[in-house]
């Protein structure tokens, strides 16, 4: 089986699972992030996972050819940065989630919307 295949049959259908977690169980969410923000190490944590992911579909397959190559590149890149600013900048993480967090629902659709994307691209 293709690299990105593989990659894609892994995460989408852990990115629609995350966000219909977040749609239908909001205040769990909540909750699990006051457990995180209040544990420096759960963030520490986070922002390494972040990394491992990141690097994980990075080391597995690089490509930017259009198409499924391409989204689950900038998946990789995505989590890069985003585990590097978990690390290096936690005030700003937390005080922009703070703010997000009456949109929660709303941003919920983005790992939705991706993860049926991956898993109907490389399910179908």
């Amino acid at each position: 089986m293709d690299h990105v295949m593989w990659l894609a049959r892994i995460f989408g259908p852990l990115f629609f699972i995350a966000g219909l977690w977040t749609l239908l169980r909001g205040e769990e969410v909540r909750k699990m992030w006051s457990s995180v923000k209040s544990n420096p190490g759960l963030f520490y944590l986070n922002g390494m996972l972040n990394l491992f992911f990141g690097f994980f579909i990075l080391s597995t397959y690089h490509s930017w050819s259009f198409g499924l190559a391409l989204l689950l590149t900038l998946i990789g890149w995505l989590y890069v940065i985003r585990g590097i600013i978990v690390l290096f900048m936690p005030e700003k993480v937390m005080e922009f989630a703070d703010k997000m967090e009456d949109k929660q629902k709303m941003l919920a659709f983005i790992p939705l919307v991706i993860g049926f994307l991956l898993s109907w691209l490389a399910f179908a």
